[in-house]
């Protein structure tokens, strides 16, 4: 579900928070009970190495699905608006970085036509942020060359070489950000030779790709929100068919890019 322009990282204070919190031992009297602490430098990359940022949120919103249908079943109507919400919650995510890019490609296309190239050349740089913004997010260590040697020498305050970029995507997804990279390139070029028939063409490719992308996960979005809203009014009604058409956008964007990877959200069980 994503195809690409340029790249991962920040894992964040919170999900450190929780792999510590997680690991705290309970003493008998339900009280933390402090754990051994690792000794220094015993830390295991292999663990850092094999996070895969973006399985685990694809992992999380098939969750977020098996959530819906059983707490459809069961009736219990938190349940459900709380899974919808995280579902909505995580589509809105992808969409964010989608919609960056296809608005300031917009711009930058705009800006040009009316002659404006410095003006073109923030926006475009603009949407590559939007396209490195997502790979931060979710690409592996490995695809940004990031190795235990890297890590090891961080944490020793050295300077350390990267490593070969590593990249484990379905091939068609490899060849799509491929072939971003190259259109992006190739805007960035024309609006420093101020060529409006190449940027224009550059244009168009970068709007059909985050345009098709967008709307893949607006659409989610918009009705994983609709089963929120149905839960917290106390019905139920409604919520089968903004189901199946979630259902129907994940198999569709799997079936065109994953080559068989992707885990399809449970079928709709309501009659």
């Amino acid at each position: 579900m994503q195809r690409s322009i340029l790249l991962l990282g920040a894992f964040g204070m919170l999900s450190l928070f929780c792999l510590v919190a997680g690991c705290v031992k309970q003493s008998p009297n339900g009280e933390a009970a402090p754990g051994k602490p690792a000794a220094k430098g015993d830390t295991n990359w292999d663990v850092w190495l094999q996070d895969r940022p973006m399985n685990t949120a694809m992992r999380r919103m098939w969750v977020d699905c098996g959530n819906i249908v059983e707490s459809t079943n069961t009736q219990d109507r938190l349940a459900l608006a709380n899974a919808s919400s995280d579902l909505a919650r995580r589509a809105e995510q992808f969409a964010s970085h989608f919609r960056t890019l296809q608005d300031a490609n917009q711009r930058t296309n705009g800006a040009a036509a009316e002659g404006d190239w410095a003006s073109a050349g923030k926006h475009l740089a603009a949407a590559q942020q939007g396209c490195d913004n997502c790979h931060f997010e979710f690409w592996p260590l490995a695809a940004h060359g990031i190795d235990s040697e890297v890590l090891e020498a961080w944490q020793k305050t050295r300077d350390a070489k990267r490593a070969e970029q590593v990249f484990e995507a379905p091939a068609k997804v490899r060849l799509s950000m491929g072939a971003m990279r190259d259109t992006m390139t190739t805007a960035g070029r024309a609006v420093e030779e101020r060529d409006m028939e190449r940027l224009r063409d550059a244009s168009d490719r970068i709007g059909k790709f985050s345009g098709k992308n967008l709307k893949y996960w607006e659409s989610i979005a918009r009705e994983a929100s609709a089963i929120a809203a149905i839960a917290r009014t106390g019905q139920l009604l409604g919520v089968g068919s903004r189901y199946t058409t979630i259902r129907s956008v994940c198999t569709e964007c799997h079936e065109t890019t994953t080559e068989g990877r992707g885990l399809n959200p449970l079928p709709w069980t309501q009659d």
